[in-house]
């Protein structure tokens, strides 16, 4: 299965870099700048450096340029967060430098190669380019230079209020409007706030006749109501009901159901067929070898990661593409149910998932339809950051937060069998023993597995031939040199059930303890 890297966020963003440093504390507010892996215009150790050409630079809120976040690439996907000013004078508080909110990005690349530092112009495949609180996603990177006097690339002039291309001092006040609740620009306020200058009330008057008064109409009609605290907005459930609609409980304990989510994956009523770990329904695990996650339009036992609305239904609908990050950034291997035939060109599907590792972030394509948007599910509970197009699925947190391991992986649990699952978390009764006779009279899985003759006359063979590993003959202080040279021991770890899982992705674990390539 293909491998792909998804580097995360929160590692990311902390890179040091050497040309751009960041010397302004966090201040807990913040943009998110993302270079796609895929990006042009950035060799390896190349230096991204994100400037707000008129941010607050200090703690007397004097303003000018300041670098608020920097990187360093390394050919994958780079997210660096930007740091946002923040004032906390009115409440006796510090004021902190950074970016002020709306402020337009300007980029420069530190040239690692030619060790030169220029300003660019970048193409953003999704947000605004802006310090906005969000998260901005750019496609690639050229070389500019500004025009003297000019505040970017494209020759825009900082305006009367420092705005880098700004519309200058059209407001009631120059740089700004008369702040709410005041009478002119020198912030003179009136006497009372539900009043203007003139002493007329503007606050209008509430549901009770005050003035200025707080008290609404509540959604039950009420002036001055609790609101809409009851299952049902402005009242309780009606007894014997199992919603507020007059629904009751079908014979699968479905509120307002037909009596057919009793039904397995097949359809059958109490059926036995199940989903397998390859996201299968009925399967037998052989489409996918030990995932580590399954995406599915079958519920598995798991979550419901997301629910997708959709229109423009045009082929049977599959999930392609699927990468799903660990938390350490690596690519979990992934199996994919099988496609399913949706009946309406429009509506809502729920995608399901299991995982024995905590996921990180997650990215699909959905074919055979229109993507309208996602929402809900396990992703939201975990307050991710969801997003799509007309076909791809994104999803990561900002905070760092993962999705939880969930359902269960049925297959062969014992380490002695031939078909041993180091993933599987429960056994299913599949597991298949060694039935080939060997020529010295043991049996294993097939001849591949059988002792060399060589091996079996030494003393390290013979406690292989009573079913005991080279790990272990070698703890009973037997020379495995001999078996190792005839490619038993390094072929999976010393036999019996695939070898030590704890090596990387094909190696294995030979006699001498040591990870090494796996023998063809």
């Amino acid at each position: 299965m293909k491998k792909i890297i998804l580097l995360s966020m929160f590692l990311l963003s902390t890179l040091l870099a050497d040309h751009f440093n960041v010397d302004i504390e966090e201040t807990g507010e913040s943009t998110l700048f993302i270079f796609q892996d895929e990006i042009t215009g950035l060799d390896l150790g190349d230096e991204v450096g994100l400037f707000d050409l008129n941010g607050i630079i200090n703690d007397s809120g004097d303003t000018g340029e300041i670098l608020v976040g920097a990187g360093i690439w390394d050919g994958g996907q780079l997210e660096v967060t930007a740091i946002h000013a923040v004032d906390l004078s009115q409440f006796g508080g510090p004021i902190l430098p950074g970016a002020v909110i709306n402020h337009p990005m300007l980029l420069s690349i530190w040239d690692n190669s030619e060790q030169a530092e220029y300003n660019a112009n970048y193409t953003i495949y999704t947000g605004g380019g802006t310090f906005n609180g969000l998260f901005t996603v750019i496609s690639s990177i050229d070389e500019c230079i500004i025009p003297d006097g000019a505040c970017d690339c494209s020759g825009n002039v900082l305006d009367e209020c420092g705005i880098c291309g700004g519309p200058g001092a059209i407001y009631e006040c120059g740089c700004f409007e008369i702040t709410e609740g005041f009478c002119d620009c020198e912030e003179t306020i009136f006497e009372q706030l539900n009043y203007d200058c003139d002493g007329n009330c503007i606050a209008g008057e509430d549901c009770n006749g005050e003035c200025g008064g707080d008290a609404v109409i509540d959604e039950c009609g009420i002036c001055d109501g609790p609101g809409a605290i009851y299952e049902c907005i402005c009242s309780d459930i009606p007894e014997g009901d199992c919603d507020c609609y007059g629904n009751v409980l079908d014979e699968c304990d479905v509120c307002g159901g037909d009596n057919t989510s009793c039904l397995d994956c097949t359809g059958a009523p109490n059926g036995s067929a199940i989903v397998d770990n390859c996201g299968i329904c009925d399967g037998d695990n052989s489409t996918c070898e030990n995932p580590e996650a399954v995406l599915s339009f079958y519920d598995m036992g798991g979550v419901v990661l997301t629910y997708i609305s959709y229109e423009n239904l045009v082929d049977n609908v599959c999930i392609d593409n699927a990468v799903l990050s660990s938390i350490n950034g690596n690519s979990l291997e992934t199996a994919v149910g099988e496609c399913i035939t949706l009946s309406s060109d429009t509506g809502v599907i729920p995608i399901y998932m299991k995982n024995l590792q905590p996921i990180a972030g997650f990215q699909f394509n959905i074919t055979g339809l229109t993507i309208l948007e996602v929402s809900g599910g396990a992703a939201a509970d975990a307050g991710f950051t969801v997003s799509s197009s007309e076909n791809i699925v994104l999803g990561f947190s900002f905070s760092g937060g993962t999705l939880d391991p969930s359902g269960e992986f049925p297959g062969c649990t014992d380490i002695n069998a031939c078909n041993y699952d180091s993933w599987a978390t429960n056994d299913d009764g599949s597991c298949e023993y060694p039935q080939f006779e060997c020529e010295d009279g043991s049996f294993a899985c097939d001849e591949s597995n059988c002792i060399p003759e060589d091996c079996y006359d030494t003393d390290c063979g013979f406690y292989l031939l009573l079913g005991v590993t080279c790990e272990y003959a070698m703890a009973y202080g037997a020379d495995c040199t001999l078996c190792n040279e005839q490619g038993y021991c390094d072929d999976d770890g010393g036999g019996g059930g695939g070898g030590d899982y704890s090596c990387p992705d094909g190696e294995i674990e030979d006699c001498s303890f040591n990870c090494s390539p796996e023998s063809s």
